[in-house]
């Protein structure tokens, strides 16, 4: 005997079969999503770490045409970007002398305000921000005119205040009261704080910095008075036979920067502060390393190497 279904039954069977197709897409779907995001995440994992490997070897291979004596071969460390090519990425490299940077602890304040004004920004905000550096390394609380104290940063919601000391790296820079990311980038090429000397070699200076000071400041160089504290020096004699190169850099470090683009976005940056050592096997010493944002202060015995 055949058994005839009722039609509400049927149509019950029907819902039910639909629910659990729409139910096994969803986990189809979900699971898709989680496969391609795991993916995208494993290529931009291998993505940097190749970046990472590119920058660190771009770094060193620098450093090695620093040092090369062929003067038509080998690079000058005058701020000048180098291009290289590795497979298929395009790396940048630029090599500065430190003594051909403004000193943020010891160059005179209007020299300074000279690098800031040069960002462009807004004169008021420029104002501020001068003063908030002098007040981070001045010893007192006394808030300058428009600079900042603990009571002003600690109102703003950061959670600290100015370290009252002279800045130990560069990257300090970001911590300051009103520093934003677009400002930092503008100067980090014309500051330092790893030559020690409040004058500038202008023969060493990178073309932002000697743009910076301006031709009428630089035609008063020649008489006795020296004004803004930048003072032109005669290079050493290691910049004259070996093309201003690590071994021209005797009186300061170099900085060695390296930027690799990642193809899924964005940029990997390594970063060296180098001094010279005789003593040392590769004839230099790496004394500072930022990476992707990191800083990594290198003990003073460590020589020629990365790690």
């Amino acid at each position: 005997m055949t058994r005839v279904w009722p039609q509400r039954e049927s149509g019950i069977a029907l819902i039910a079969v639909l629910w659990v197709l729409v139910l096994l897409t969803v986990v189809a779907s979900s699971l898709t999503f989680t496969q391609r995001a795991e993916i995208d995440l494993s290529r931009g994992l291998l993505q940097t770490a190749q970046a990472r490997q590119l920058a660190r070897g771009a770094l060193h291979f620098a450093l090695y045409m620093l040092q090369l004596r062929d003067a038509d071969q080998s690079w000058r460390s005058d701020g000048e970007p180098h291009s290289l090519r590795f497979g298929d990425r395009d790396l940048q490299v630029v090599v500065y002398e430190e003594q051909g940077l403004i000193d943020l602890n010891r160059a005179n304040p209007r020299l300074l305000g000279s690098a800031l004004a040069a960002t462009g920004a807004d004169p008021e905000v420029l104002d501020a921000l001068a003063d908030a550096i002098a007040d981070w390394v001045d010893a007192d609380d006394v808030r300058h005119l428009h600079g900042a104290e603990r009571e002003e940063y600690l109102d703003a919601g950061y959670s600290y205040g100015p370290l009252n000391v002279p800045f130990r790296d560069l990257s300090e820079l970001r911590l300051v009261y009103g520093m934003s990311s677009d400002l930092y980038n503008a100067l980090r090429s014309v500051l330092t704080v790893d030559s020690r000397r409040p004058q500038v070699n202008l023969m060493a200076s990178p073309p932002q910095v000697r743009e910076l000071i301006g031709d009428e400041m630089v035609a008063q160089f020649a008489g006795p008075a020296v004004p803004l504290g930048v003072q032109p020096m005669l290079p050493t004699r290691g910049a004259i036979d070996f093309g201003g190169g690590i071994r021209g850099s005797l009186l300061g470090g170099l900085r060695v920067h390296v930027e690799v683009p990642i193809p899924q976005g964005g940029r990997y940056v390594t970063e060296a502060t180098v001094v010279l050592d005789n003593q040392a096997r590769n004839g230099y010493r790496i004394v500072k390393w930022h990476e992707a944002g990191m800083n990594l202060t290198r003990s003073t015995n460590e020589s020629g190497t990365a790690g």
